[in-house]
């Protein structure tokens, strides 16, 4: 485990908990994204729900660039 997935399962609780999962899911397919992992970062991206535009745009985005590879 990367100390980036330590990170993120560190500071969960720090997040708000009403946006917590979604943020947390959506850094941890971004992780998995970055990292070339699309495996792992497809089935989380496709559980996301923002209710924020920008970052459903990025996680959609993310998704088709997955596509795409």
């Amino acid at each position: 485990m990367l100390w980036v997935e330590q990170f993120l399962e560190k500071y969960k609780t720090v997040l708000q908990p009403k946006n917590r999962d979604n943020f947390y899911q959506y850094c941890l397919a971004n992780f998995y994204f970055r990292t070339g992992n699309y495996d792992a970062a497809m089935p989380i991206l496709q559980q996301v729900d923002f209710r924020d535009l920008l970052h459903n745009l990025d996680a959609r985005c993310m998704l088709l660039r997955i596509y795409f590879e």
